[in-house]
């Protein structure tokens, strides 16, 4: 039958008849490239894949071996990450440094309140430990421009990061894996620092970014979610509501997925380590994890779950601007009230200073703006 209907082998008629199903697959193949939608973790800009070393683009260990300056910033983020960066970040932790303390440590609170000349500390810090799953190594931030627009069929459009997009990547690395940890980013539009004295300098402005994971156990499944600072009953963005009871804070204004499981054309995602093939998941600068998989080294290899990583197209969300400062943090839950932890902390970008910050009244309300030019607004829709 195949040969009445194909013709004999060889012949021209089988050949004409084979080669129009080869030419449509190719061809809708070729527009499926065309159209497919590139998400935040495969633009190009920066690998999301589980390890901290470059395999084609820029990871983190072009961060870390940036130039950096002592609060871990990238001098030249471009000659590390290539043109398209703005920003990048690496700061270490010093084994039983920097953890949070006091009952008003939590990110609803603001991180002083400031009635007329006094300033009185909210967030408080010290020297100590924490369990050796909630002990954070290393820190580490980038923030790029996505030099390119993706056109998305069907719609809706734009179904992936355009041209222009601020694209936001973060990562943190732990000591130990024996159970789930909570994790927080915080980015802040005006300087933040500690004191010698265990209080922090600086109070958060209308825009403050804090993204929420978790380290898994294992490398299991993540999500990411971002919420926005906008001070004691501020506004928050289209479609969202106030995240806790002191209304500080908004959102999540975006709840994003597994690296490994997000569509194509997604926003954001983050992504933990499993276990990987010996050796293991390599760590580009000096590590030790206290719980090694199986018989790989606790040097410089990264065990299941302890390297965690993503990404976020801020634009999308309404939430792009100049970030000053960056804090990493563990946290005893998913809750936007969970009590703080372990910290990082370090300086991301070189940001004007016209931005106004929240400062509180010792009634809860916000006092002036301390600049002439308003705040970057936090109730952006996206686009």
């Amino acid at each position: 039958m195949a040969t009445r209907i194909l013709g004999p082998t060889g012949s021209k008629r089988r050949k004409r008849f084979l080669l129009g199903p080869v030419l449509l697959v190719a061809a809708l193949a070729a527009l499926f490239v065309a159209g497919g939608a590139r998400a935040v973790h495969d633009l190009g800009l920066f690998e999301l894949d589980r390890n901290a070393t470059t395999q084609t683009t820029n990871d983190w260990d072009h961060a870390f071996n940036a130039a950096r300056d002592t609060t871990g910033k990238c001098t030249n983020p471009t000659t590390a990450l290539g043109a398209n960066a703005l920003a990048c970040s690496f700061v270490h932790d010093a084994t039983d440094a920097s953890i949070f303390t006091g009952g008003s440590s939590k990110d609803d609170n603001d991180i002083n309140v400031v009635s007329g000349t006094t300033t009185s500390p909210n967030w408080l810090w010290k020297d100590g430990s924490v369990p050796d799953k909630d002990n954070l190594s290393d820190a580490y931030a980038a923030l790029f421009t996505n030099p390119t627009s993706v056109s998305c069929t069907p719609p809706p459009t734009p179904c992936a990061p355009q041209a222009g997009d601020q694209i936001l990547y973060v990562g943190a690395d732990r000591f130990a894996n024996n159970g789930s940890t909570d994790m927080g980013f915080w980015f802040f539009k005006n300087p933040v620092s500690v004191n010698s004295s265990g209080s922090f300098d600086g109070v958060h402005t209308v825009g403050d970014l804090l993204l929420l994971s978790t380290f898994t156990q294992g490398g299991a499944t993540t999500t990411i979610r971002a919420f926005v600072w906008v001070g004691k009953n501020g506004t928050c963005p289209t479609g969202t509501s106030y995240a806790t009871s002191g209304n500080t804070i908004c959102g999540p204004v975006a709840t994003l997925a597994d690296c490994t499981v997000a569509s194509g054309g997604d926003f954001g995602c983050a992504t933990v380590n499993g276990v990987a093939a010996n050796p293991g998941t390599p760590s580009p600068w000096p590590y030790t994890s206290k719980f090694p998989d199986g018989t790989q080294s606790a040097s410089n290899i990264f065990a299941s779950g302890t390297f965690l990583e993503g990404g976020i197209d801020l634009t999308e969300f309404g939430l792009q601007g100049c970030f000053s400062s960056f804090l990493a943090e563990t946290r005893s839950s998913p809750s936007v009230t969970a009590t703080l932890k372990d910290f990082v902390i370090g300086s991301l970008e070189s940001c004007s200073a016209s931005m106004s910050t929240t400062p509180k009244n010792a009634d809860g309300t916000a006092t002036a703006p301390d600049s002439d030019t308003p705040a970057e607004p936090a109730s952006g829709a996206g686009r």
